[in-house]
């Protein structure tokens, strides 16, 4: 069986752009804004629910405590999504040098 797509097939590598580590192209900043902003509305809603459970229903139920922990583990993982965006995530992997990729995996 032939496999014509094999990384090491040098008529394949040579058509491969060059990898752009000096200046890549990255979307950390559109990726930061859209997490902050979900994160920001999520919130907001979680706190009008609240709101209306304590204030008009008078009383928090099993699913307002579940609602309150998932939000709290929602903003842990939005902070370990913004420290992935300052460590090389947004911009392609062949555009990363070495070091940048290692750092940004673990």
């Amino acid at each position: 069986m032939c496999n014509n797509l094999s990384p090491r097939d040098d008529r394949l590598t040579t058509l491969w752009p060059p990898p752009n580590v000096d200046n890549p192209i990255s979307r950390a900043d559109s990726l930061r804004a859209g997490l902050v902003v979900a994160e920001a509305l999520a919130l907001a809603i979680i706190v009008l629910r609240l709101y209306t459970r304590v204030f008009v229903v008078r009383g928090l139920g099993l699913d307002d405590l579940l609602i309150g922990l998932a939000s709290t583990l929602s903003i842990g993982t939005l902070c370990i999504a913004l420290k992935g965006l300052s460590n090389g995530w947004g911009v392609h992997v062949w555009d990363l040098e070495l070091d940048v990729r290692v750092q940004g995996s673990k």
